[in-house]
């Protein structure tokens, strides 16, 4: 006849899943749920120097081109998201474009993240607009870039781009220049670094009674005698309690409410056999120690690599 499960090991079990499933959960969002997103953030955005009607004389000269004004802006592309960006998805490239009589004079790529991340940006359509192209872009990759613009007196402009699995570009922009694009902290991170710390604490004090069970279970194997012969019903209650110690309190329950409840104070040999086997029983139906210490100890170190992977 088949056993009925032990009730006593449904709360093991729920913590289990419990910890399983929020761990699990975000982890398993980020790798199905796959996230492209381009940001272009503006450092910066200003007119350098201006030809003054008051000063008619004044001529502001770059290289030989005679300009009204001059303007500065510096931009950073990032992939803020979770999935890597090819150039062969790149239907059109990024394209930030200057209205009315701006002209592109000079362009240059300051910085890119990695260091062996190719780039490039060049002026297009008569000079009025510039596109970036890249061969790779991964999870928090960034490009760096300058452009100089001559008549150009506003610090607007348009941008745009069309990727593959990319929904839109987001445009961010900012005053203070960050060293580097920041991943964003999501709420779910601290309910895996929670759950995480949670199983390497479970892990560490299942690994407290590893030894006991091990030796136990070992003693057991080699056919030893766990219960000495006429003894009395407390120290048989003693011996057990220190012998199932690994056990939790529901499992060796029914044994020590089966000495508790024999009659008199001197158990005998029949007695004494039939507690033997309803040890033996109950250490086949224990909890492993050994086996919830690993599965705590994956699950809390996976989840702190997530974490560390998501937050550095």
């Amino acid at each position: 006849m088949a056993k009925n499960f032990p009730m006593q090991k449904w709360p093991a079990i729920l913590g289990l899943l419990i910890a399983v499933t929020g761990i699990a959960t975000p982890i398993l969002w980020d790798f199905l749920k796959s996230r492209s997103i381009l940001e272009l953030r503006q450092l910066e955005g200003a007119v350098i120097i201006q030809k003054q009607d008051e000063l008619k004389k004044l001529k502001i000269l770059y290289g030989n081109e005679e300009l009204d004004s001059l303007t500065r802006f510096r931009f950073r592309l990032s992939n803020t998201g979770t999935t890597p960006i090819v150039a062969a998805d790149v239907i059109k490239p990024l394209t930030i474009n200057f209205k009315g009589d701006a002209k592109i004079l000079d362009t240059e790529i300051e910085a890119v993240y990695p260091r062996n991340l190719e780039a490039t940006v060049n002026p297009v359509d008569n000079e009025s607009c510039v596109q970036l192209g890249f061969s790779l872009l991964n999870q928090g990759d960034n490009i760096t870039f300058s452009l100089l613009i001559a008549n150009y007196s506003a610090t607007s402009f348009d941008a745009s781009a069309r990727i593959v699995g990319v929904e839109e570009l987001s445009i961010v922009i900012e005053v203070s220049e960050p060293k580097r694009a920041a991943k964003p902290t999501r709420r779910s991170l601290y309910i895996v670094g929670a759950l995480s710390l949670f199983c390497l604490l479970g892990a560490g004090i299942c690994s407290t009674d590893i030894r006991p069970e091990i030796t136990f279970k070992r003693a057991l194997k080699h056919g030893k005698s766990i219960i000495p012969r006429d003894r009395s019903k407390e120290h048989l209650l003693t011996l057990v309690r220190s012998k199932l110690s690994w056990t939790a309190s529901e499992e060796r329950a029914p044994v020590l409410a089966y000495i508790e409840g024999l009659p008199g104070e001197n158990v005998s040999e029949e007695e004494c056999q039939h507690i033997e086997e309803l040890v033996k029983s109950t250490t086949e139906g224990a909890t492993s120690n050994v086996t919830v210490a690993i599965v705590f100890a994956l699950l809390g170190a996976i989840g702190v690599a997530y974490v560390a992977y998501q937050v550095l």
